[in-house]
């Protein structure tokens, strides 16, 4: 069968770079590559920013194989994305697809594919609506309730808003062939009282050899997109209590950012102290180099399904303390990963300095690499593809 994958993300966060390259190994005529015009211009300019390792001319070739639909627009509407939806159907079938494929679990693109007559997949890469559960006491709207607030602070409009389209979506993708990278989003939506099926593509995430081994530089550091929902504030609030009890920390900060959130976190960076380095949108391999040189990453992410950063850095011998959110505990069964309550930097900071006084750093970096390696993207691709039965 022969299917047309729709890519709709422009830069290259976690779920988007998962997508491009479990494509470079997927059967090449067996699927054609769709995306908005507008998105692969983007695409190409954060490729070339970022990527500077041997996946980027194989990035660059499958992009420019794509079929480029019109253009999408930076925030399209609603009636707009209903629309563009039923028309990336048509320009499937066009080009003789059998099936679309549509690795997101955007509402509104489900809403609209719903009316199409094409066989449909999707692919949930975080639980719809709250995207991880950092709250996981009680069930359906009470417990959609908790994690909004906590997570938003949303007010009760929203939250009623929020438990309506979780429903819409269960309707959206009712013909749906629906997968999933992680087992901890079907169980976050049964708790939250939407009843779905979605087969588990295992593992749901690869990752790449680590080529550096490198004499530790820096004793923690942050690896994520910079933004609140990535944890980058419960970062540096734990940064505050571990300074003051291990003032000489050597801290590195690497990840996406932008202007703003760059400017605001270099500031309270700076104002906790002087040995922190910025790897802000840094080349791919000039990222991997910095946390290849830390000793135990700090991963307070309130926003996943299954981290590919997290697994990163453990392929770099760099192990981690990481809020205890389904995502991690469902896909990180291992000694190089501690965990620790959601939302509690107290304990967050407290287990990071009982680890770096100890030393088990060591030992635990030496786990996480050989946890590693039992996720390659040729094993994803051999899960996803039969899934998608191509």
């Amino acid at each position: 069968m022969k299917i047309a994958v729709f890519l709709i993300g422009g830069d290259l966060s976690g779920g988007n770079y998962r997508e491009l390259r479990t494509l470079l190994l997927f059967p090449k005529e067996k699927f054609e590559l769709m995306i908005p015009e507008d998105r692969f211009l983007s695409l190409k300019e954060e490729i070339e920013k970022v990527v500077n390792n041997r996946v980027k001319n194989d990035l660059f070739n499958l992009l420019e194989k794509a079929v480029r639909l019109k253009p999408l627009g930076i925030n399209p509407n609603i009636t707009s994305i209903i629309k563009y939806s039923q028309y990336v159907a048509k320009i499937a079938t066009h080009y003789g697809a059998e099936a679309l494929y549509f690795p997101y679990g955007n509402l509104y693109y489900h809403l609209g594919l719903s009316y199409t007559k094409i066989e449909k997949f999707g692919l949930l890469q975080l639980t719809p609506v709250v995207g991880s559960l950092v709250n996981e006491d009680g069930t359906g709207y009470k417990l959609l309730r908790n994690n909004m607030k906590l997570l938003f602070n949303a007010n009760d409009f929203e939250v009623l808003k929020g438990y309506l389209k979780l429903n819409l979506f269960k309707y959206s993708v009712r013909n749906t062939n629906l997968l999933s990278v992680s087992t901890s989003i079907i169980y976050e939506l049964n708790k939250l009282g939407i009843k779905m099926k979605a087969k588990p593509v295992m593992p749901g995430v690869g990752v790449d050899e680590c080529h550096f081994d490198l004499q530790k530089e820096f004793d923690i550091a942050y690896f994520s997109r910079v933004i609140p929902l990535k944890g980058i504030y419960d970062f540096i609030e734990a940064l505050k209590i571990i300074t003051k009890k291990f003032p000489r920390a050597k801290v590195a900060i690497i990840g996406f950012s932008s202007k703003e959130m760059e400017e605001v976190v270099r500031t309270k960076a700076k104002e906790i102290t002087e040995n922190v380095s910025f790897f802000f949108n840094s080349k791919r391999d000039e990222a991997m180099k910095a946390l290849a040189k830390t000793k135990l990453l700090l991963y307070p992410s309130k926003h996943d399904s299954f981290s590919l950063s997290l697994l990163e850095s453990l392929s770099c011998g760099t192990p981690a303390v990481a809020y205890n959110i389904p995502a991690i505990r469902f896909n990180f069964n291992t000694d190089a990963v501690e965990k620790v309550p959601p939302l509690n930097i107290n304990e967050l900071a407290k287990r990071a300095l009982d680890i770096l006084n100890t030393g088990v750093w060591a030992g635990m970096g030496k786990k996480g690499c050989e946890f590693s390696k039992n996720f390659s993207w040729e094993k994803v691709v051999e899960s996803e593809t039969r899934l998608l039965s191509i």
